[in-house]
């Protein structure tokens, strides 16, 4: 723990109102030969190029053999919430020659190779109740109107993501920059490690009857793991009590009464991480936490742009600027501002670094480009006016 502490201590960022990156390349090697010359985009520093992922796999049988996932088998779920066709790398490679046209997750995909995190952090206005903990695994007593919860962007979970190897396709324009996907219920690393695929809902651990049926979900395996005690996919209680309080003010979906939310993020995207904050549940949270806690602090971007602008609407324009790059907002579709999701690098280790310029497919992804304005709704009456929605949990 403690040395989890020194870790978050260097991660300090200045409470500034405008958000600033580090531009740095993501390799400075020679990918392959097929590879283009303006294949580096502004991402993580990582010495392999195996950690970006499928883009630079699916370049060559070599490549996937030097990565070691030729030959092993994963889920292509994409966004999918209940059950995914499997296929081995080469046969995703295959059929996604350049890995350019995938968007979503890549289950029992090998744990340590990722570009770089995506920090989400959710507005519970926009999801949850003023006087009711319903409304999905975002909502808690500690997102009701009055509490800290509800009046600051609060975590919703630290996600691995692939990085582009390309910033322009030249086989396939209309992809240039597309969004890379992710890791996600990671296998287990080596001997005697915990093969977090199976926290997946083709994980076959549910015991109930209805668990093979096709319409069987993601939320609905969490919810029999729980119900039943299957302990491998759940986060012990000892890591709640152990950062009960900030959780409380920093990250409070996951005190909901059911625990489930706090065992998605664990197990379908720290299991992705591998080494020392897969091993180490508090330690995960606790960074993810004191990452939240430096991105909102008093005189933040986060603050002077979202908390100070509660029940305001704000120029979509002007508001996407101002982050710099580095992060990407998410509305929902009454144009109601519902997440914030900032880009992070990573270290050999697979700890997060610090702020840095989005791969431009993940910019691309900001799903409010088509509001003119956002509006940031708030609890209070005579505010914007809020519309509850069930969101799903990533």
């Amino acid at each position: 723990m403690a040395a989890t502490k020194a870790f978050i201590a260097v991660l300090a960022l200045s409470a500034l109102t405008a958000v600033s990156a580090q531009t740095v390349s993501v390799y400075n090697g020679t990918y392959s030969a097929t590879t283009p010359n303006n294949a580096l985009f502004t991402g993580p520093i990582t010495p392999d190029p195996c950690t970006i992922g499928p883009s630079y796999w699916c370049l060559s049988d070599a490549n996937m053999r030097r990565c070691q996932v030729y030959n092993v088998t994963v889920g292509v779920c994409g966004y999918s919430s209940g059950k995914c066709n499997s296929s081995s790398v080469q046969d995703f490679c295959a059929q996604n020659p350049t890995a350019l046209r995938f968007n979503g997750g890549l289950t029992n995909a090998p744990p340590g190779k990722f570009g770089y995190y995506a920090l989400a952090l959710y507005w519970a206005p926009t999801s949850c109740s003023a006087n009711s903990t319903a409304g999905g695994g975002f909502c808690s007593s500690y997102t009701l109107a009055g509490t800290q919860g509800s009046q600051n962007l609060v975590l919703h979970g630290l996600w691995t993501d692939y990085g582009s190897l390309y910033t322009t396709e030249p086989a396939a324009p209309a992809y240039n920059g597309s969004y890379q996907g992710w890791n996600q219920y990671c296998s287990a690393t080596g001997p005697g490690r915990i093969d977090y695929s199976r926290c997946h809902v083709n994980g076959g651990l549910c015991p109930w009857a209805n668990a093979t049926a096709a319409n069987f979900t993601q939320s609905n395996y969490e919810q029999c793991m729980r119900a039943n005690g299957v302990t491998q996919c759940q986060v012990e209680e000892a890591t709640v009590s152990a950062l009960q309080a900030d959780m409380a003010r920093y990250a409070p979906g996951f005190l909901g009464a059911d625990r489930t939310f706090l065992d998605h993020e664990f197990f379908k995207h720290a299991s992705c991480v591998g080494g020392y904050l897969t091993d180490n549940k508090t330690a995960f949270f606790e960074t993810a936490i004191g990452i939240t806690k430096q991105l909102t602090a008093n005189g933040s971007w986060a603050d002077v742009n979202v908390h100070q602008k509660r029940g305001t609407a704000v120029d979509t324009t002007a508001f996407v600027n101002s982050m710099n790059n580095t992060a990407i907002p998410q509305c929902d579709r009454n144009c109601q501002l519902s997440e914030v999701w900032y880009c992070y690098g990573r270290d050999a280790a697979g700890f997060p670094t610090e702020l840095i310029t989005c791969p431009i497919g993940t910019l691309g992804s900001n799903n409010c480009k088509s509001c003119p304005q956002i509006l940031i709704p708030d609890y209070s009456a005579g505010t914007v006016r809020r519309i509850v929605s069930s969101r799903k949990l990533l």
